[in-house]
């Protein structure tokens, strides 16, 4: 770690500006120049979001079917609700 940590202080700004589009065409992705990525709070929110509803999911508390089809019962309101997410419209 501490490598890498003196490796980008030799970087140069213009060097570390272009960094991330680099190793991001190496993925085979073309992100834009004045492309802005979530902040890391918000990105942490889906993913703890993501692994919840994917353990409720597997473990049948949660039936994703229904989900899908738009219809929620009291498990589905309370597991929502909890994250913050209001489904009025349903």
């Amino acid at each position: 770690m501490f490598s890498k940590h003196r490796h980008f202080d030799r970087m140069t700004k213009r060097e570390l500006l272009k960094s991330p589009y680099r190793e991001w065409s190496k993925l085979g992705r073309n992100v834009a120049r004045r492309f802005v990525f979530c902040d890391l709070s918000r990105a942490k929110k889906h993913m703890e979001f993501l692994a919840d509803i994917v353990g409720y999911a597997s473990s049948r508390v949660l039936d994703v079917e229904a989900i899908a089809q738009g219809v929620f019962n009291a498990d589905a309101r309370s597991f929502f609700g909890q994250h913050g997410i209001t489904i009025d419209g349903f």
